[in-house]
């Protein structure tokens, strides 16, 4: 199902009192289907809240409070109105992101970009009344789905990220009309096998950045071993020939797991082959053979 507007809030009437929005998205396995949660508290005497076109309140939401509502039909392109009477406002809806909302490109990215779309001159997450305000506090959260992870995120207003395991969330203070871009992917995993040849992960490094240098060397005695270089799939290096001269690259990593794999083109005079493989000042000895790749997995936090 398609959402094609950020959920709005219009106040009939009120006076000054705090206004207080909190939206939370459980994203689904997929990737694009969601749960979200929001409410909304202030004491303003009623509350319109916008519904995308052409949906019927009575099926688009699995929790509505208040449950006692007006429906209106609007002449705008892309929303309907539900109209209470009372300061409060909370639902629970199950959808998936629109084309315009949500698209994923060729390395797998799946990019949130809000579309810029709204009422009365105001746009994306926002609110409107008679006194021009905008919400006193927000929060704006996603939980991902464990085997995803966030690359970056983004909003055009003021406030505060907080990243906690899956879960990401903004905290705004005097805000309004707001536009969130935020992007994710799949968790790179180790594979079990790479051209034919079983992966072992040898050992798990963490690092802060993501571009820690490589130092490869060979770390017993020269015996021209040749190897080739996988990081998350793409050739680093292809036919380097091991020796006592340290060669430094340097690694390009994704937030969170990376996965770079040593790969023998020749097993020297002494197999298997073998390679110290230097991350960050942290150093691994890898072996590698005709049927078997070692492997170190990286994650940057």
């Amino acid at each position: 199902m398609m959402v094609v507007v950020a959920i709005l809030f219009i106040a009939e009437a009120g006076n000054t009192q705090p206004i207080v929005l909190e939206r939370i998205h459980y994203l689904k396995a997929n990737g694009k289907s969601y749960l979200q949660y929001q409410s909304l508290k202030t004491d303003v005497p009623s509350i319109n809240a916008g519904i995308p076109k052409g949906k019927d309140p009575a099926t688009y939401y699995q929790y509505l409070f208040p449950n006692e509502y007006e429906f209106e039909r609007t002449n705008y392109s892309h929303a309907d109105l539900l109209k209470f009477q009372g300061s409060n406002y909370s639902s629970i809806v199950e959808d998936e992101f629109s084309p315009d909302e949500l698209t994923i490109d060729e390395n797998g990215v799946y990019t949130y970009s809000q579309a810029k779309k709204g009422m009365d001159g105001h746009y994306g997450v926002y609110w409107s009344d008679h006194y021009g305000r905008g919400f006193s506090k927000l929060a704006y959260v996603w939980i991902i789905p464990e085997d995803f992870e966030f690359i970056s995120y983004d909003v055009n207003r003021e406030g505060e990220w907080v990243e906690r395991g899956n879960s990401l969330s903004f905290f705004g203070e005097d805000v309004n009309d707001l536009l969130f871009k935020i992007k994710y992917q799949k968790k790179k995993r180790t594979p079990d096998t790479f051209l034919k040849r079983e992966v072992k992960v040898k050992k798990r490094l963490t690092f802060q950045s993501s571009h820690p240098v490589l130092k490869v060397r060979d770390n017993e005695k020269v015996d021209g071993d040749i190897i080739s270089i996988s990081l998350n799939g793409e050739w680093i290096a292809k036919g380097l020939k091991v020796t006592n001269n340290e060669v430094e690259i340097e690694l390009d990593l994704k937030k969170g797991n990376n996965y770079l794999i040593m790969y023998a083109e020749n097993e020297g005079e002494i197999p298997p082959n073998t390679a110290a493989m230097k991350v960050g000042g942290q150093e691994v000895i890898l072996n590698s053979s005709p049927d078997k790749s070692e492997a170190l997995e990286l994650i940057v936090d």
